[in-house]
Parts: C-alpha cells; structure tokens; sequence
C-alpha cells in the first residue's frame, strides 16, 4: 500500500480488499467503544480468545491464527462498522475455496472479484493494528500449570470488562488538539480528519513538544 496516497485519500489497497481510514465524524456516529471493539474484533487471534476456546475444550495455541480468521472471525462480521473499514468487503457473497496456486485455504467474492489469502490477512491486520494502535500478542506457555493460570486469568479480564464503562480514549486526544497552538484544524472541522491523519498529527505534535521541552531544558 501506498501510505503517502492513503495520508491524502484515507484509503488504500491490500491486493483486492479496499482500506480505508474512517473519519472522527464516523467513529463517533458508531459509538466510540463500538467500533474500536469491531475493529480489534478483525485482527483478533487464538490467544486474544484463549478462555472462550477453553470453554469449548479447544486449545488456543493449536488453532492457526489464518484459519481462526477465515471460520471464526469473517463470519460474524456482520457490522457496518465493517463496510466503514473495508467498503468492498461483502460476508454474504464470500465463499470458501482452495488456492490452485498454493493449495491455501482462501475466501471469494465472486461478485465483487474479492479474494482474501493468507498474504492479504497478514498485510490487512498489520497494517488495522498499526493504525488503531491494536497489539499483537500471541502467547505460548512454557508448561500446563502456566497455561492454566494464563486461562484463568483470561476468564478474570473478561467478566471485569464486561462490569467496567469505559471512557473515551479520543475525547481527551481531539480536546488536546484543538486547543493546541500547534494544530491547525478548529472543533468545527476537525471531526472531517481521517483517524490515521489525525493521529499522525497527534505523534508529530507530540514529538515537536518533546523536542522543545529538552531544547529549553537544555538552554
């Protein structure tokens, strides 16, 4: 993909899957904690659902993440949420079928010429966890009384997620900027900024404040 056409468009290519990065206005129109939730949701691997799997007496680190992707993850992405991110991304056109190439498991939409292989799942989710912030953290335990307690621990986070409200993570970022010398997009236009946009921005001013702090530090 072309990051300096996506910087400017806020949308790319990965081989037939359309990306795009979608604005404030639209993160906010679906609910902030509901859409970041869909979009963790698609780079989801075994490890991220190593209780769920547990419960169903399934061991997480036997599942392939490509595979995990294609019969667990595509077909509940039943979200607009999704459209925002992937606009040519149709789950009721895709079909399962097998790579004459490589022989690989893939998905294809017949009708909207769209195949999705294991090159273009790696490229996808490297590049969503890039852009959300998301982190990749597969987990492997070293014995059974590691992975038990890994497990349960997992079980732990998800019934106290399920209690907790949490707060916005962007309020605070898009209040910061618009009262920031540094920024030049007002409250009234900055909800137009594609999100990867408005957090490079984020980085940059950030970046520019560091330096200038350990500059006057330094005089």
């Amino acid at each position: 993909m072309d990051m300096l056409q996506f910087y400017r468009s806020g949308e790319g290519k990965i081989n037939d899957l359309i990306v795009r990065s979608p604005t404030l206005d639209e993160i906010c129109d679906q609910e902030e904690l509901n859409f970041f939730s869909i979009a963790a949701f698609i780079c989801s691997i075994p490890t991220d659902y190593m209780a769920e799997l547990d419960e169903k007496g399934i061991r997480y680190e036997d599942v392939d993440e490509y595979w995990f992707f294609l019969h667990s993850i595509l077909p509940s992405l039943q979200s607009d949420i999704v459209h925002i991110i992937l606009p040519n991304l149709h789950i009721e056109s895709m079909i399962l079928g097998t790579s004459k190439d490589s022989n690989e498991e893939i998905v294809i939409d017949p009708d909207h010429q769209v195949t999705i292989n294991k090159d273009t799942y790696i490229q996808l989710t490297r590049f969503l966890r890039t852009m959300f912030g998301f982190k990749y953290e597969p987990k492997i335990a070293q014995n059974e009384l590691t992975r038990s307690k890994m497990i349960e621990l997992a079980k732990r986070k998800k019934k106290k997620k399920k209690q907790n409200n949490d707060s916005s993570v962007l309020l605070p970022l898009i209040s910061s900027m618009v009262n920031c010398a540094d920024f030049k997009y007002s409250y009234s236009d900055v909800w137009d900024m594609p999100f990867f946009a408005f957090m490079d921005s984020v980085k940059r001013v950030n970046a520019n404040r560091t330096s200038n702090q350990m500059c006057t530090g330094g005089y």
